[in-house]
């Protein structure tokens, strides 16, 4: 009875997902002012702004990345990558101020989906991003520097935008992981792989 039980909670334990979230306080220790956020932001507002420039400490689950510039350009400046474990470190943005911040990826882990990065001139999961819950997904109107996996989902990428020629099966059993398609070219994708298209395999375990 007590491994049957143990059996059933460690399936209850693999499927539950997490959100992604981080929280900046305003003194050491994780103390004072707080300022916690849920969402992607472009552009961070003169509020958001003051209050991260006097961050001391911050709190992050999942993977978040601070961009110098707005709408995800420039360097990378600050980044959590965490995981459903919670993260809690010594920050200061004085002499690395931010001006645009997001998750990768979905907000809950536990749905299957696929984000798609233009990237940028400093970073391949900077720019544009596109997340996809659907099962097919096309016309990105780039071809993606990085991809983000999210509920253990695997996807099936495709060199054109019409779901033919040379394809790569990108497979992972975790909640979320990030992926380089380099050297592959990814015009098009459907959720799931098929055995049918001898397609490349890349597994990732992140």
């Amino acid at each position: 009875m007590f491994l049957r039980l143990c059996a059933f909670l460690s399936c209850v334990s693999f499927a539950v997902g997490y959100v992604q979230e981080v929280t900046f306080y305003t003194e050491y220790a994780f103390q004072g002012d707080a300022l916690r956020l849920r969402s992607k932001h472009a552009e961070l507002t003169p509020c958001q702004l003051k209050h991260i420039a006097n961050t001391k400490t911050f709190c992050a689950v999942g993977s978040w990345q601070g961009f110098e510039g707005q709408n995800y350009t420039g360097r990378v400046r600050f980044t959590s990558t965490s995981g459903a474990a919670m993260n809690c470190q010594e920050k200061s943005f004085k002499y690395s101020p931010i001006k645009s911040l997001r998750y990768l990826g979905q907000l809950e882990t536990l749905m299957p989906s696929i984000s798609v990065n233009s990237g940028s001139n400093d970073s391949d999961t900077g720019g544009i991003e596109r997340t996809f819950t659907n099962l097919a997904a096309n016309n990105f109107g780039f071809i993606p520097a990085h991809l983000v996996l999210t509920g253990g989902s695997n996807w099936t990428g495709f060199s054109n935008e019409d779901f033919t020629g040379e394809s790569t099966c990108f497979s992972t059993s975790e909640l979320h992981v990030g992926i380089s398609p380099h050297p592959s070219v990814v015009r098009s994708l459907f959720q799931g792989c098929d055995a049918k298209y001898g397609s490349e395999i890349y597994e990732s375990a992140e």
